[in-house]
């Protein structure tokens, strides 16, 4: 599925619940990913984002790493506003993680998308929530806390090393 589907999907779906009766299945991890466009719009109108009105959908936002001189561009589902807070969803298709270092890699890029939308709206991060829905095993992974800058900035260090201190300033990197 890709994601002009799921965007028809977020648009298309955003303010319908779910049908009286509709079906709601919670496979494991290790389910089949080959299910069809009719199950994965089930899903979603049974999911809690039926029902609410995203504020952005598809935005790209390229948000400045520190002082590095690097531009991280983050690319965002979806973001619904709730009260005072708001909450990014990005919406996945593929497996659910199941290593630390996959759980860890998905908390990195939600953190990023965090940081970016913060940015963006010129709101603290700590009102802004991260959450993947993975829409093909109807599984949510939020994590418990997300980075702050300052731990994303040491997290890219020792995940990049070298390769990040060798790019030059005014190179952009897409997640």
């Amino acid at each position: 599925m890709g994601r002009g589907a799921l965007r028809t999907l977020r648009i298309a779906g955003a303010g319908r619940r779910a049908p009286r009766g509709a079906r709601r299945r919670t496979p494991g991890p290790d389910a089949s990913e080959g299910i069809g466009f009719e199950e994965l719009t089930e899903r979603f109108l049974a999911s809690e984002w039926a029902d609410v009105r995203p504020v952005e959908v598809e935005t790209e936002i390229h948000v400045p790493l520190g002082d590095t001189g690097r531009v991280v561009v983050c690319k965002l589902d979806a973001v619904f506003e709730r009260g005072d807070r708001f909450e990014i969803v990005d919406w996945k298709t593929g497996a659910v993680p199941t290593t630390p270092e996959d759980v860890r890699n998905a908390s990195f890029q939600l953190a990023l998308y965090r940081l970016a939308y913060a940015h963006h709206r010129e709101v603290d991060p700590e009102r802004v929530d991260a959450v993947l829905y993975y829409v093909s095993h109807d599984v949510q992974l939020r994590p418990e806390r997300l980075y702050s800058e300052e731990e994303l900035l040491s997290e890219w260090e020792r995940s990049f090393g070298e390769a990040a201190e060798s790019q030059s300033s005014n190179d952009e990197v897409s997640i």
